[in-house]
């Protein structure tokens, strides 16, 4: 019996993935390799930024699909900080109100990520945004609608998504700190992924689904105390809204109550021990299970030139069925930063996890599948009006046969120029390769693809 060490190190392809890096995004990780290089300092303008209690306040954004952005279930972890990057605001009451829209044009190379044959399309994507801000000291709101309308010239890859938030941080007194963050999502997979992959050309409705996530914590301590405990409450109602024939059973709702301890080591330091307990429910009842989650790990300030948090531990999912065993599997939470200069930033994230998703297609004796994550990320201004954004994104996915382990790699950049401060253009590129590992005894479809991505786009803000 493998120690979960080694069936993580056993079941990644390394050859593979390496593999997939030279072939989709050798061009993204030169251009980070020559960021690390860098060392002149440019002349730089930098956009005017909210209060330090604004900054503080978090967004929620849901699942890696879009693109990392990682979520961690205690709020211990470092999350997306809303900017107004230069924007204006217009006030309602005592409250500002950021708007903005952005629109891209972008050229397909495989539409529905087939592995011969592709299907190319052009989309034009609008994405408008609206950000609401209450800062008063001691309590700070946000805010946040987000939407993506996609018109392609396949009429099966037109959607519209739609994602509210609302956040709350609060600061009781000098010992007691409470946040809280709800996010409801109307979202869709990606045609040719997850619960579509392999039949994509076939039949081309899309996979939609509605995610609602909640998350409350208090934590009691000061910020510079030697000790404090964080408690706090993690909900999840996940499910699908089309294509019952894939989906059928595979909703859930995750009830997760978890505490923690951090101790401070150093001024920009602190050890954290966390514990969690979660009961995920399924509509299909057979695949219910309760988790015991354990982790270590520390946390680093955001002062000088790093900062971040990173977690590792052990999991333990007991199945309801009584027919299944117990599974225990190591678990990771990671994101760290790096800042060479003040205007050149790199980040690193990365999560091991069981997937909920309904990724695995068939079942088998095994509770759950393992999603790994990973991502490294480069923003560089160039002058106070170039700036670029570049990432390498791996996606790896471990199940039991006849399910396959999948590796996915993506490899972007993106140049932006401002014109104005209210508006600025831009263009984009990403390729994407994917590659399923076959099951012996059985027939293996193939499923391998690539996809290249062009495109230019119109941002505006006030």
């Amino acid at each position: 019996m493998q120690l979960p060490l080694e069936k993580m190190c056993t079941s990644w392809n390394f050859p593979s993935t390496i593999n997939s890096l030279t072939q989709v995004s050798y061009w993204v990780i030169l251009v980070l390799v020559i960021g690390f290089a860098m060392s002149s300092p440019i002349s730089i303008k930098r956009p005017s930024c909210l209060s330090v209690a604004a900054q503080r306040t978090l967004r929620l954004s849901n699942c890696f699909g879009a693109l990392v952005l990682l979520t961690a279930s205690t709020g211990l972890a470092a999350q997306d900080v809303f900017e107004p990057d230069g924007a204006l605001s217009f006030k309602l009451g005592e409250t500002d109100v950021y708007p903005s829209v952005r629109i891209d044009y972008l050229q397909n190379s495989n539409a529905f990520l087939t592995p011969s044959n592709p299907t190319e399309a052009a989309d034009i994507t609008i994405s408008p945004e609206l950000n609401w801000v209450a800062d008063r000291r001691l309590v700070t709101l946000l805010g946040t609608y987000s939407g993506n309308y996609n018109s392609s010239s396949e009429e099966a890859l037109n959607y519209a998504d739609h994602t509210l938030s609302f956040t709350a941080d609060a600061e009781l007194s000098s010992r007691k700190h409470v946040d809280a963050t709800l996010s409801l999502n109307f979202g869709h997979e990606d045609l040719g992924l997850e619960l579509t992959r392999g039949n994509a050309d076939e039949n081309s409705e899309l996979v939609q689904f509605t995610n609602i996530e909640g998350l409350a914590s208090f934590r009691y301590g000061a910020d510079q105390a030697r000790g404090n405990v964080t408690a706090g409450l993690n909900l999840q109602d996940f499910g699908y809204n089309s294509r019952r024939d894939v989906s059928a059973g595979r909703g859930f709702s995750l009830f997760e109550p978890f505490a923690a301890f951090s101790y401070r080591l150093g001024g920009d330091t602190r050890a954290v021990a966390e514990l969690r307990f979660a009961t995920v429910n399924f509509d299909n009842k057979d695949r219910d299970r309760t988790d015991l989650t354990l982790l270590g790990g520390m946390n680093f300030a955001a002062t000088g030139k790093t900062g971040g948090n990173f977690r590792v531990g052990l999991v333990q999912s007991q199945p309801d069925l009584a027919s299944l065993n117990s599974q225990t599997e190591l678990v990771l939470e990671s994101v760290l930063f790096w800042e060479p200069t003040s205007f050149s930033r790199f980040t690193l994230s990365g999560t091991r996890t069981l997937d909920n998703e309904g990724s695995s297609l068939v079942s088998t004796d095994a509770v759950s599948a393992i999603s790994n994550r990973f991502r490294l990320s480069w923003r560089h201004e160039w002058s106070s009006r170039l700036s670029h954004t570049a990432f390498v994104q791996s996606f790896m996915l471990e199940q039991a046969c006849p399910n396959r382990n999948s590796d996915r790699v993506l490899g972007s950049i993106e140049f932006n120029l401002q014109i104005r401060r209210w508006i600025s253009v831009g263009v984009s590129g990403r390729g994407w390769n994917g590659e399923y590992a076959d099951c012996p005894g059985v027939t293996n479809q193939e499923l391998d693809f690539e996809r290249t991505r062009f495109g230019a786009f119109i941002r505006a803000t006030l």
